[in-house]
């Protein structure tokens, strides 16, 4: 490779990162219009949804081709190695990729483990790839997209309230990008709903934006909460805080998600005893408590959808679903169905049998191994993150005056860390780790920054 190439490759990986990550709030809007405005049909429909994958692996090809034409492969390896961390992530990735291999090989085919692969583990491989871009790539280059995205956050806030409001009123509005008025629950390969009802087919509209559901809207939007809080909010004029705070919080209420809503209490509290020390009371009193006031004020209105036997189909199918995944357990908790059994990659293959649990879908389709492998992987990298992102100083780096000071990456970890446990409860009742416009972007962000605060290169 010529030295002109390689000293272009930081540049490609920049703007690959860039379109994978803006890219990604348009995703399901963007191929629903396509598909049923513009009217391409299958198979290319299809090749243009994996566009993401495609992004994917031309970034990893970029990152290896760099390192080898830079250092060789015996010298890579050997840098490789000293970050002892990474090796750490990777290795743990091994292990669940040849536990969970190993299981399906005796119950599945390997498509099938590749279609799960896309729901299950590319958010692991985006985090080892994101890490390695960040050695690559300017530092200032993360800062800048970082930067955009919480702009960007901003007006996602703003639209998503405005798009809220039409849909309540004239829903056939969304026909112009290949929504259906007619339709309550979507299915693959067909129109989605122009409105989702908290009582399925009646009841108060809930806001999915460009999600494909407004549960998604609702677990994007507490994901990107603390990230969002500890690098915007913190550092607004007073005025702006409370507006974008009152914003943010509409949002998440027009979800009617009621995970989102107690997920995004707890994220909250956490963030202001993590911050706030003997002032959390006093924030906790002033702030948190009348948001949560007026929005039980709200929700009495709608008790019906919310509590009440309008919301009963979801009651009840949680529970149903979560006592149908026990049985089948009580003849499989050693082994397992297969990669292709339960879980949102059942839907792709004409299955469709969803736990709403992503614990239980991955027990099922692996089995007890499969399951401790991938749990014990995901505390390790809650866990090692929280003690790399300084909570026990964050009050400390709360204080910082330059939002992306050398201190603040660690309120990046500190944030990246707050929505991993955001999301591992929400995974409690859906699969919240499945979600490629939830946690593709994060992961991005998190292997950046996991990158950026580790020790360079030699």
């Amino acid at each position: 490779m010529s030295t002109k190439l390689l000293n272009k490759i930081p540049k490609f990986l920049s703007y690959g990162v860039s379109i994978l990550i803006f890219g990604l709030i348009i995703h399901f809007i963007g191929i629903n219009f396509l598909q049923f405005v513009v009217g391409i049909g299958k198979p290319w429909i299809s090749v243009l949804a994996l566009w993401k994958e495609i992004m994917i692996f031309l970034l990893i090809i970029w990152v290896i081709y760099y390192n080898i034409a830079s250092y060789g492969f015996k010298g890579w390896l050997r840098i490789l190695k000293k970050d002892t961390y990474f090796m750490r992530l990777l290795k743990g990735f091994w292990i669940i990729i040849a536990v969970t291999l190993i299981a399906s090989a005796f119950s599945s085919s390997l498509g099938h483990y590749i279609i799960a692969f896309r729901y299950d583990f590319v958010w692991v491989v985006l985090l080892l790839l994101a890490y390695q871009i960040a050695k690559i790539i300017p530092a200032a280059e993360i800062k800048k997209i970082t930067k955009t995205y919480l702009q960007i956050i901003k007006w996602l806030v703003w639209i998503g309230l405005i798009r809220y409001f039409v849909i309540s009123s004239i829903p056939w509005a969304l026909k112009l990008v290949g929504y259906d008025k007619n339709v309550y629950e979507w299915a693959l390969g067909e129109k989605p709903p122009a409105v989702y009802y908290a009582a399925l087919d009646h009841g108060a509209p809930r806001n999915q934006f460009l999600w494909e559901r407004p549960i998604f809207y609702g677990f994007y939007l507490i994901a990107f909460w603390p990230f969002f809080f500890l690098l915007y909010l913190r550092k607004a004029s007073k005025s702006e805080a409370i507006f974008f705070w009152i914003l943010y919080v509409l949002n998440i209420f027009s979800t009617f998600s009621r995970s989102a809503w107690w997920v995004w209490i707890l994220e909250t509290t956490l963030l202001a005893a993590l911050l706030y020390g003997k002032f959390a009371l006093k924030y906790l009193k002033y702030i948190l408590i009348p948001v949560v006031g007026l929005g039980a004020l709200v929700g009495r209105k709608f008790y019906y959808e919310i509590f009440g036997s309008g919301r009963s189909f979801s009651n009840t199918g949680h529970i149903n679903a979560f006592y149908e995944s026990l049985e089948i357990l009580k003849t499989t908790w050693i082994s397992w169905l297969g990669a292709w059994s339960a879980g949102p990659a059942s839907h792709q293959l004409g299955i469709g049998f969803n736990p709403e649990n992503q614990y239980l879908q991955i027990w099922i389709e692996y089995g007890i191994f499969g399951f401790l492998a991938r749990l014990v992987g995901y505390v390790y990298l809650t866990v090692n993150g929280f003690i790399r992102g300084g909570w026990n100083k964050a009050r400390t780096y709360f204080q910082d005056t330059q939002v992306l000071h050398r201190d603040n990456q660690r309120l990046v970890l500190l944030s990246c860390n707050i929505w991993l446990l955001a999301l591992a409860i929400c995974g409690l009742v859906l699969h919240s780790l499945a979600d490629k416009m939830v946690i593709r972007p994060l992961m991005l962000f998190y292997g950046l920054w996991l990158g950026y605060s580790a020790p360079k290169k030699d």
